[in-house]
């Protein structure tokens, strides 16, 4: 199965199983990321391998996650720390 790839100069045949198609779906990430969020309600700061294991994702869908939830601002790093922002502390954008 072919698709056609735009690109600014014309457009480009590539087969269907390009990398691009490797990515997990928003949905997958975004079951992740309620896993993450729950366990870190649950336990506090986490790091990342304990994080990956509490998931059922892959650790490539954990760290799209992890980026998810900082960009909402729900969680924080500190050191190798990831934990949920307090209410109180969330910054209003």
């Amino acid at each position: 199965m072919l698709r056609f790839l735009k690109r600014k100069s014309s457009p480009v045949l590539v087969p269907a199983t390009t990398e691009f198609e490797q990515f997990p779906a928003a949905d997958q990430i975004g079951l992740a990321a309620g896993e993450i969020w729950g366990a870190l309600a649950e336990h506090g700061g986490l790091d990342l391998s304990c994080l990956v294991a509490r998931s059922s994702g892959s650790r490539d869908e954990v760290l799209l996650a992890i980026g998810w939830l900082a960009r909402e601002g729900k969680v924080k790093m500190s050191g190798a720390n990831i934990a949920l922002v307090s209410n109180e502390f969330r910054s209003v954008a």
